[in-house]
């Protein structure tokens, strides 16, 4: 009698394509605009600069000139809602933001998070706000933002939470941008592999009499019949 026994086994690979740096937003460099404080207790979100998919490494954004303190706010990546005013916070970064004028990056730690194609980045300042430098165009795309309510600790933006902005009256191009390792998802592959194995049963043949018997040590002799 032949048994077959399936044997399978897992093979389980990752796989993380990395094309190339990019930075993607509007060149973080002075402009000629800044109002601090009318931004104070805002969410923004800019929707120029689609992001591609990728590992994010850093934000940029550009301080148009001196305060009188730091500046604590949070840099955002969002995903919309469909064509809608809705976006969901997918990433958030606090950032204390220097009193001086300048440039000043902003390092995402490890483990770095994914970015997903046509989402977008964003910030918010406590107090006071509109400190990176910015200009006004009415080519420009609308910029959208919303009122944070005000609380201690102060109200930032929940991940994976769902806001509605409102288009903001003025088309602005902030100095801001982000540094994407641009590259495909991390996909995993499963391959199963199926191994026959094949047991094999001998049945022993029953023993046949004998005309001699041995038990216990004796060896009778059977009387032969005819």
């Amino acid at each position: 009698m032949a048994r077959m026994c399936l044997l399978s086994a897992l093979v389980i690979s990752a796989c993380m394509i990395l094309v190339k740096g990019e930075l993607i937003g509007d060149t973080a460099k002075k402009r000629y605009n800044t109002n601090p404080g009318t931004g104070n207790g805002k969410a923004y979100v800019a929707t120029k600069h689609p992001l591609k998919e990728g590992q994010l490494q850093k934000f940029e954004v550009y301080i148009h000139k001196a305060t009188t303190r730091t500046v604590s706010a949070r840099l955002f990546i969002w995903s919309r809602v469909g064509t809608s005013n809705e976006f969901v916070l997918d990433y958030s970064i606090p950032a204390e933001l220097p009193k001086e004028e300048g440039l000043f990056p902003v390092i995402v730690p490890d483990p770095k998070p994914w970015v997903k194609e046509g989402s977008f980045m964003g910030w918010a300042y406590q107090s006071p706000g509109d400190v990176i430098s910015f200009d006004y165009n009415t080519q420009f795309n609308t910029e959208f933002s919303f009122t944070l309510q005000a609380g201690d600790p102060f109200p930032w933006p929940i991940l994976e939470e769902t806001y509605t902005f409102d288009a903001t009256p003025l088309r602005f191009e902030h100095a801001i941008a982000v540094d994407i390792t641009v590259g495909t998802k991390p996909t995993t592959t499963i391959t199963t592999t199926t191994t026959a194995q094949t047991t094999t049963t001998t049945t022993a043949a029953a023993p046949v009499a004998s005309d001699t018997d041995t038990r216990k040590g004796l060896i009778l002799d059977l009387p032969r019949m005819g």
